[in-house]
């Protein structure tokens, strides 16, 4: 019977923090490129040379791309020609002759913007808070869940006997934690030859990063509003008008009864839990979501993976305890 308590899963932990680590150095490194342009950019006059269209292909290219090719000359490098992706009405507005402003940086001439172009520093900064804050929550929950199997004080004993168990069941649970790392080290690499030799994987990934700023709006507001039902139904508990002494511990075939009987509609304590629970699903879906657009390919054919294996493992476990329940 599954009580909703206790501590999660030691590798739910790992994955949160590497994820974490993952996207703060992506994010990291963007921002400071970002913050480099910024203060090195100079500008000059570009003219467009060519346009062209690369149409819309099924699993090579989702969308119809409008490309201008333009040139333009930098104070250190001479002529410089470049592509650039534009919205579909610049293309029609612009034609072959018509004047540009271009900024670029002085000895990163592979990467110059046109003028209005975003340069994402506010993105990459937020990913760099997103990304310490996911570290943090998940290298705290990895301390807090292995200090179960390796947390074994080694206090004064009063034996040789007891200091070596001590010693032993110390020892084991390092050991315990080793392999689980190995374990998730494994998942990593295969992820990551998957994201290699599957041929849908890609272009997965290549759609998702042209439309990244609307799938992260998506996300960062499911998670926001996750974020907000969840902390109100919890802080409802201690300053609210439904205070209560019972355990907030409960059952899901209880979930059920309260579900049947209609109590988790019309009961203030279970119209909380309801909250609670629906926040911290919407919360988490939120999160999962970032995480899979921020990530590389590698991190979303895992992501994938842990998705499909939870979604098992609940329905399973509806199905058992609606069961019990009825």
């Amino acid at each position: 019977m599954l009580v909703f308590r206790g501590r999660p899963p030691f590798w739910v932990a790992v994955v949160w923090s590497l994820a974490g680590f993952l996207i703060l150095a992506t994010s990291l490194r963007q921002w400071k490129e970002a913050r480099a342009f910024e203060r090195e950019k100079r500008a000059a006059q570009a003219v467009v040379t060519g346009k062209s269209i690369e149409p819309a292909k099924e699993g090579a290219n989702p969308r119809t791309r409008y490309r201008i090719e333009y040139r333009f000359r930098a104070e250190v490098g001479g002529d410089v020609v470049r592509q650039a992706e534009v919205a579909v009405e610049e293309w029609e507005r612009l034609s072959e002759g018509d004047a540009l402003t271009v900024y670029y940086r002085p000895g990163a001439l592979d990467a110059p913007r046109l003028a209005g172009e975003p340069g994402g520093a506010g993105g990459a900064l937020g990913g760099v808070i997103l990304g310490a804050v996911f570290a943090a929550m998940g290298v705290a929950g990895a301390v807090w869940t292995s200090r179960r199997g390796a947390g074994v004080s080694l206090e004064r004993t009063a034996s040789l006997d007891e200091a070596a168990a001590s010693i032993y069941r110390w020892l084991r649970g390092v050991g315990r934690v080793l392999l689980r790392l190995a374990a998730i080290l494994g998942f990593v690499i295969g992820a990551g030859v998957v994201a290699e030799l599957v041929p849908g994987v890609k272009p997965m990934h290549a759609y998702i990063e042209q439309r990244r700023s609307e799938f992260l709006t998506l996300a960062g507001a499911a998670t926001a509003a996750g974020f907000v039902l969840f902390m109100g139904s919890i802080l409802a508990l201690f300053v609210g008008s439904h205070r209560t002494s019972a355990s907030e511990s409960f059952t899901v075939p209880e979930l059920f009864r309260a579900w049947d009987s209609g109590a988790l509609w019309r009961d203030p304590m279970w119209r909380r839990r309801a909250c609670t629970i629906a926040g911290a699903l919407l919360m988490s879906a939120g999160l999962w979501a970032l995480m899979f657009v921020l990530g590389p390919e590698w991190l979303k054919v895992l992501l994938l993976c842990v998705f499909f294996f939870v979604a098992y493992k609940m329905i399973g476990m509806v199905r058992r305890e609606r069961r019990v329940a009825s």
